[in-house]
């Protein structure tokens, strides 16, 4: 991970995560836990319901 000089919440070497999509309507995206949303799309190869293919880091 690289970080910029405006960033405060992060050092270099911080392990973080990520996601593409949830779909913001079922109970656990309303409660603000989109991360257990049942229909999560993960950052890193999954399958990739908008573009097709997986996933991936840019």
């Amino acid at each position: 991970m690289k970080v910029g000089s405006a960033v405060t919440k992060f050092k270099r070497g911080d392990l973080v995560g990520g996601m593409v999509d949830s779909d913001r309507t079922c109970p656990e995206c309303q409660a603000g836990f989109e991360q257990f949303c049942p229909s999560l799309t993960p950052t890193y190869n999954f399958p990739d319901k908008h573009r097709g293919g997986v996933t991936r880091r840019t």
